[in-house]
């Protein structure tokens, strides 16, 4: 069964970047991102490295894990991409949103529980981009 859902894409392929230390779970969202008719522009495993690639290729919106293995914060690595590049709307990813270090209120972004549904990413992304065109 494909997810590709073309008659949503209002644009040619939105450029995403994936922030995720997650090997496995990177390769599954890069696949559904992909089949939904999205480009995935780089997936980063740490804080420096979405920094370094967000940069490079500036996506059009940033998917995000909230605790990376390596101890960096996908939140502070979303923060210091929003002011490198300017403003991209962000889908936070998180598998504790109850043990959360700090809230996201402030932070413009949606949040995803792991595990991630494709329906619930799908909707996500077409929210965020949705509410990227109108504002801007």
């Amino acid at each position: 069964m494909a997810l590709r859902h073309t008659s949503d894409l209002e644009t040619p392929a939105s450029a995403i970047l994936l922030i995720e230390d997650d090997t496995i779970l990177a390769m599954d969202l890069s696949f559904s991102m992909s089949e939904l008719g999205y480009r995935i522009v780089a997936v980063a495993r740490t804080s420096a490295e979405a920094l370094f690639q967000a940069r490079s290729d500036p996506p059009d919106l940033i998917v995000a894990d909230v605790v990376l293995a390596d101890g960096s914060s996908g939140v502070d690595a979303v923060t210091d991409i929003l002011s490198a590049i300017g403003s991209k709307p962000v889908i936070y990813i998180t598998a504790h949103s109850d043990k959360l270090n700090r809230p996201l209120d402030g932070i413009d972004g949606a949040l995803i529980e792991k595990p991630v549904q494709t329906d619930r990413l799908r909707e996500a992304l077409t929210e965020a981009l949705r509410h990227k065109a109108a504002s801007g």
